[in-house]
């Protein structure tokens, strides 16, 4: 990129301006890489005493840290040179360095990780040492559309107090009035305002008849509430905001602290539904439906039911394991507290399906069964089914032959993800007649039954679905007949 200023010394006499402190006439940036020279003929003046670059100059902009970002300045001195000065390195918004005491600001790079902005365009003419930039300008006003004029020393740090409750911006009247000595603001100067007043105060967005108004991030006016305070840069004469050192929430809606704890009355009705009592004859007569009731001498937890109490958590739904994050190497089973234990009869050619849902995702190599009692010549393979509307449908995993001729742990290799929260189906297919360790019928909930009878006294689990030698791709579920033997043990190795 090249710039190439209108008043190049060299083509006729400089233009010399009234101001004590300002740049008089540019030459060209020219960029090879990272490396910017400044060609001759850039020509400034400090406390009225003109200077210039004799020869070519040029400055390398280091890269920032990856996740970094930093600004860096060109900066014309005393010593007629334009020298680097490098701002410090933020992983959030970075600031632009302050320049020192007799120098001039004469462009800025934007620096994100390895990438390096091109220069900003310098400015001839109205640019000046920043004489008090860190310092505060206090405001004090009343009213509504406030316009502020603003410090002719260039401080950016606004503090506003007294009963204003309202700004629309800035006005330059006090630095047009004072040229000599004045810093006007420059491209991408930093402002922040800090509200004092004790009060909110509403920063207008975009108001047009100020000299510098305020443009917020979502085009709204911005409310400060006291000691709220709002950063900003300059563009084009317009303060764009950037951070906001609070959230736009109603305060009043916040929770109160009765002795460190939020008192029940402003917590959500959720939160507040669990009572604890001593035992279960401390229980209130009549229950609260929603509320869920503690014994603490045993540690169990009731609903209301209506007439009676019920304990939560004792069906313990076969088929909802893997609580807890899978360790590599270890095993997990497809049963969770459930201890009758049981045989399954696989009659040969008959496919059969039993529900598994992981609450935690598990990566497995290796299935394991053990066999009861072996056939002859049995040979047996595990299938994985995904669910549609509660039974078992398309085909997602088939191991390959196991040997159900003897008796034993059969260990099976089969790479797959059980997804948490997904219902799957493990399906169990025999050439001949064998016999499955499997969880007993007892300690196996009903899956779904249209007459209550039937759900307190039969153990509805898994499927089976006859007349066929090999997997389906899809299950017809209209083939499907429901088991009351329990559903057949399988352990997972993790990966």
């Amino acid at each position: 990129m090249s710039i190439t200023g209108t008043n190049n010394p060299f083509a006729c006499d400089p233009v010399i301006f009234t101001a004590t402190n300002s740049i008089v006439a540019l030459g060209t940036i020219t960029r090879v890489g990272n490396a910017f020279t400044f060609s001759v003929g850039f020509v400034w003046k400090i406390n009225g005493t003109i200077y210039q670059n004799a020869a070519p100059i040029t400055i390398t902009v280091a890269e920032a840290d990856a996740g970094y970002n930093r600004i860096d300045n060109a900066i014309l001195n005393t010593s007629n040179s334009i020298e680097l000065q490098q701002g410090l390195p933020s992983n959030a918004v970075a600031l632009q360095p302050v320049e020192p005491e007799n120098a001039i600001l004469l462009t800025s790079w934007d620096i994100s990780g390895a990438s390096v902005s091109e220069e900003v365009p310098p400015i001839v003419g109205s640019y000046f040492l920043q004489k008090e930039f860190e310092k505060s300008q206090v405001v004090t006003a009343s009213g509504l559309g406030v316009v502020i004029p603003l410090n002719i020393k260039g401080r950016n740090n606004i503090i506003l107090v007294g009963s204003l409750t309202g700004v629309n911006g800035f006005s330059l009247a006090n630095l047009n009035a004072n040229p000599t000595y004045t810093e006007y603001p420059h491209e991408g100067k930093d402002y922040y305002i800090q509200n004092q007043t004790g009060h909110s105060v509403t920063l207008k967005n975009d108001i047009s008849t100020v000299d510098i108004g305020f443009l917020s991030k979502d085009g709204n006016d911005i409310v400060v509430p006291n000691n709220g305070i709002v950063f900003f840069k300059n563009s084009s004469n317009k303060l764009q905001e950037i951070f906001r050192s609070y959230d736009s929430f109603d305060i009043t809606l916040k929770a109160d602290l009765v002795d460190g704890k939020v008192p029940a009355s402003q917590l959500p009705s959720y939160v507040d539904d669990v009572i604890e009592v001593a035992s279960f004859s401390a229980l209130p007569t009549t229950g609260e439906t929603g509320k869920i009731y503690v014994t603490l001498d045993t540690n169990k937890q009731y609903r209301w039911g209506g007439t009676a109490y019920v304990e939560i958590g004792t069906s313990n739904p076969f088929g909802v394991h893997i609580l807890t994050k899978p360790i590599s190497g270890n095993f997990y089973g497809n049963m969770i507290g459930l201890t009758t234990d049981n045989n399954i009869s696989l009659v040969a050619s008959n496919v059969y399906l039993f529900p598994f849902m992981p609450k935690k995702t598990l990566s497995i190599d290796n299935m394991y069964v053990n066999v009861a009692t072996a056939g002859t010549s049995a040979i047996g393979k595990i299938a994985i089914y995904s669910e549609l509307n509660g039974v078992p449908n398309s085909k997602l995993a088939e191991t390959g032959d196991i040997d159900f001729s003897t008796v034993g742990i059969k260990t099976i290799p089969i790479n797959f993800i059980f997804i948490e929260g997904v219902t799957y189906w493990l399906a169990y297919l025999s050439n001949v007649n064998c016999v499955l360790r499997a969880l007993g019928s007892s300690s196996c909930p009903v899956i779904s039954a249209s007459d209550p009878l039937v759900s307190f006294n039969q153990a509805h689990f898994g499927y089976f679905q006859n007349s066929t030698s090999v997997f389906p791709n899809n299950i017809n579920s209209s083939l499907l007949v429901r088991t009351s033997s329990g559903s057949v043990k399988t352990i997972f190795k993790a990966l």
